[in-house]
């Protein structure tokens, strides 16, 4: 299915009319948002020529329930603006994401980009820039939310906690390849790029394969809190290329190969 079509309507109405497990292919242009999606699908545009842009809320809403799957491909979303999840929130499915970019994006409590609350994200090629949130500046997991992340950059982004990234709950995060420059928490001790927290009902799993971090000196780039009486929070890091100062953090692992800066 090919979208602007001959009926001129709206993006949000032809993706309300297209039947479960469609292809989308959107063409180059700006479009407004916001856009719910409650069923499988595949949405994939041109690229940056493809631009989504929030409208009144968030660009992208996605609960499709467990057994769905969702992917988002070669797309651009900007300007969106939520309680939770600026550009992207994912409720529960499974979610495959890209070559997206994300750009001028704000949540209110979480996920200035994205924020999984629940399900399965996997992306790739992920760009995000210029986002803002309470808690994970780019991205936050939490609950039972699961994202796997490769390959991606995140940049200019900015929270009180988790100027990056935010993790909290039972949720897992496993990322292989990512590049996190001037991301900012707005205190020493909220994580310039990551802050992990568990809570009583469980820990979060966090593990980190070739991330980079950039050297910011106005707080500790990683902090992990844990809450009794949840289990041990931990933080594995593999062949990475972060500041000296994290191999102190309490929490953190080291799985070797890491250059300590």
């Amino acid at each position: 299915m090919r979208y602007p079509d001959d009926s001129g309507g709206a993006l949000s109405t032809f993706l309300n009319a297209a039947p479960a497990g469609a292809v989308v292919q959107v063409a180059p242009g700006s479009y407004e948002g916001p856009l719910s999606i409650t069923q499988p699908i595949t949405l994939r545009g041109a690229g940056e020529l493809t631009r989504i842009r929030g409208g009144c809320g968030r660009p992208i809403s996605i609960s499709v329930g467990a057994a769905g799957q969702v992917v988002l491909d070669s797309l651009r979303l900007e300007r969106g603006e939520s309680e939770d999840g600026g550009a992207v929130l994912v409720t529960d499915g499974d979610v495959r994401m890209s070559n997206i970019h994300i750009q001028w994006c704000t949540a209110k409590r979480r996920g200035g980009a994205i924020a999984v609350l629940g399900g399965r994200v996997a992306a790739q090629s992920l760009q995000v820039l210029e986002t803002t949130a309470e808690r994970g500046g780019a991205l936050w997991v939490g609950h039972n939310g699961q994202l796997s992340l490769h390959d991606s950059q995140v940049g200019r982004c900015e929270a009180a906690l988790g100027g990056a990234l935010a993790v909290e709950g039972s949720a897992l995060v496993e990322v292989a390849g990512l590049t996190v420059r001037r991301a900012r928490a707005r205190s020493s001790s909220g994580g310039q790029a990551l802050h992990v927290r568990s809570i009583a009902a469980g820990a979060p799993q966090v593990r980190l394969d070739r991330v980079w971090l950039d050297g910011s000196t106005f707080g500790a780039p990683i902090v992990v809190e844990a809450s009794e009486p949840s289990p041990s929070t931990k933080v594995y890091l593999r062949a990475s290329d972060v500041p000296r100062s994290v191999r102190t953090v309490p929490g953190v692992v080291d799985g070797g190969a890491n250059r300590w800066r």
